[in-house]
């Protein structure tokens, strides 16, 4: 008999696993002397001097220099920025997850972690370590198929609802806007309830984090309904939050043999 999934954390791990897959010129001073005193020094000193020096042509007097004076330094440019379009950004950054990468997922209600899920996508299957409520499940998931490890042994599951990699779904945004640069970005998209795994006809907001062009981190906010104590139910603000990172050199993801 095949096990089902997690009791109470099936919701959140499906949205978890939804949201995973910058002249101055110096001027030459000059003195001056009032023109009455020097009027009276050349007086004096002229008389003192004999006729023949007085007369005698200046000869050792330095030639004139021209001074050069530097142009001006045009202010710099600045760069011509292009605006990003937010759609093909977004395809492009998920072109790249789709080679692979590693996720450590955090879903919280109420402000309290409700399920954590870490693990590595490569070539369309996923490996995670899913922990909530105190127990911690392994899982193997494939486009068809998938797998949880208990009592020993890896047992496949009726099915894989929740489980499937998001990316396909990310793909298609109701509406996508972008701020930022090449070098860091930020996009905001908009996505039916059904492609993140929640419940309800309404949308909720996705948000990337881009370095490079590459996804570094996805968050969401939403909603919860939470049993409480004595079987009443109320419904607690809920966020997810994925860090995104390349996949360790050397990770492989084997999946179980069928018995035959």
């Amino acid at each position: 008999m095949s096990p089902a999934h997690p009791i109470g954390a099936a919701a959140l791990v499906a949205a978890a696993l939804a949201l995973v897959g910058g002249c101055t010129r110096d001027g030459a001073a000059t003195s001056t002397t009032a023109p009455g005193r020097v009027a009276a020094t050349l007086a004096t000193t002229s008389s003192a001097i004999p006729s023949t020096t007085r007369d005698a042509p200046v000869s050792n007097v330095a030639p004139a220099v021209p001074v050069s004076v530097p142009a001006p330094t045009p202010p710099p440019v600045p760069p011509t920025t292009v605006p990003l379009d937010a759609q093909v950004t977004l395809a492009t950054a998920l072109d790249t997850l789709a080679i692979g990468y590693h996720f450590a997922t955090t879903a919280t209600v109420g402000g309290q972690v409700a399920v954590t899920a870490e693990g590595d996508h490569i070539a369309g299957s996923t490996q995670m370590t899913v922990a909530s409520g105190g127990t911690t499940t392994e899982y193997l998931v494939t486009a068809d198929a998938a797998w949880a490890f208990a009592d020993g042994s890896w047992q496949q599951l009726d099915g894989t609802q929740g489980l499937s990699d998001p990316i396909t779904q990310l793909r298609t945004p109701s509406d996508v806007a972008i701020s930022g640069t090449t070098e860091a970005a930020t996009i905001t998209a908009r996505y039916p309830n059904a492609a993140l795994g929640l419940q309800g006809d309404g949308q909720a907001g996705v948000e990337f984090e881009l370095a490079g062009g590459q996804i570094t981190s996805i968050r969401y906010a939403s909603s919860a309904v939470v049993t409480n104590a004595g079987g009443s139910t109320s419904e607690q603000p809920a966020e997810v939050t994925a860090a995104i990172s390349p996949v360790a050199p050397g990770t492989q993801i084997t999946l179980p043999v069928a018995e035959a």
